[in-house]
């Protein structure tokens, strides 16, 4: 969870190069990988529908808030709650 918020703090300090955007999104994907990939194009979908939907305009890095609180969670389960829960199943005390 500090790495994810380190890169938010980065995106913001960052926030008027013209690529931050696609850096944080590529690193959000590595730092969360292999949830952060589909994670990253089912909420990028969802708002470039809703910013359609509702004409909302583009900004750098308000756009990216809702992404990073998604990929933040998911990577969050997939290596603190879900990794551990499996490891303890399948070499924990009653596994193999």
């Amino acid at each position: 969870m500090l790495i994810c918020s380190a890169l938010l703090l980065f995106a913001w300090v960052q926030r008027d190069i013209h690529d931050m955007p696609e850096g944080f999104l590529l690193l959000m994907a590595f730092v969360t990988f292999p949830i952060g990939i589909p994670v990253t194009i089912a909420v990028g979908l969802a708002m470039a529908a809703v910013e359609a939907m509702f004409s909302i305009t583009y900004n750098p890095f308000w756009d990216i808030v809702p992404l990073w609180l998604a990929v933040s969670l998911c990577g969050y389960l997939q290596w603190f709650v879900f990794l551990p829960f499996v490891w303890k199943k399948a070499f924990g005390p009653s596994g193999m």
